[in-house]
């Protein structure tokens, strides 16, 4: 579980469960850059991920 809001700074295959704030079935995956810079919605922002929401899966960098 994400314990507050917070930026990506590095991440490989990183997926987000955001139902309890988007209402989404399926995971998102997060990147360390915006992958849209046109994005006004806070919560379709890839970078950023929110306290509550829970981490589904994810890689280690080497």
């Amino acid at each position: 579980m994400i314990p507050a809001d917070c930026r990506v700074l590095s991440a490989k295959d990183l997926f987000v469960s955001q139902a309890a704030m988007t209402g989404e079935s399926m995971p998102v995956e997060k990147f360390p850059r915006q992958q849209d810079s046109g994005t006004l919605n806070p919560l379709d922002l890839d970078n950023i991920l929110f306290m509550g929401t829970n981490v589904v899966s994810a890689r280690r960098w080497r």
